[in-house]
C-alpha cells in the first residue's frame, strides 16, 4: 500500500512543503488527489477520500518507488487555517482497485503559521 506524508509543516510562507508518496512500484505512474472536502466512500475494494472539487497531479515513481508533489504555501494570511485533504494512488497490478491501482490513506492538510 503507498503511504502518503508531508515533507515538513505546512506553514504560512513555507515555500518547500511537499507531499511524498512512497511505497510504489518503481517506474509506474502515479497520482495524487486533492480536495477541500473528504468522505470515504468505498470504490472497487479501496476507499477513496477527498471529494467534491479536485485536484489531480501525475507523476512517474522513481528508482525507489516515490514521487514527491511540491505544493509551496504562500505567505497569504487568508491562508492561515486553510484545510486539504489528499490521497496517492499508484499503478500497481496486484492492487486493491481492480487489481490496477493501489491506494494510500488519506493525508489532512492544515495550514498553520
Amino acid at each position: 500500500m503507498p503511504a502518503l506524508a508531508a515533507t515538513s509543516a505546512p506553514f504560512l510562507g513555507n515555500g518547500a512543503f511537499a507531499l511524498r508518496l512512497s511505497q510504489l512500484v518503481p517506474g509506474a505512474f502515479d497520482l495524487l488527489a486533492i480536495a477541500f472536502e473528504r468522505t470515504a466512500a468505498a470504490f472497487g475494494g479501496c476507499t477513496v477520500y477527498p471529494t467534491g472539487a479536485v485536484a489531480t497531479a501525475g507523476s512517474l515513481a522513481d528508482g525507489g518507488g516515490a514521487s514527491t508533489f511540491a505544493l509551496p504555501v504562500p505567505a497569504i494570511p487568508a491562508l492561515l487555517g486553510a484545510r486539504l485533504f489528499a490521497q496517492g494512488a499508484g499503478v500497481d497490478a496486484g492492487g486493491a482497485l481492480f487489481s490496477q491501482l493501489s491506494l494510500s490513506r488519506a493525508v489532512d492538510v492544515r495550514v498553520g503559521l
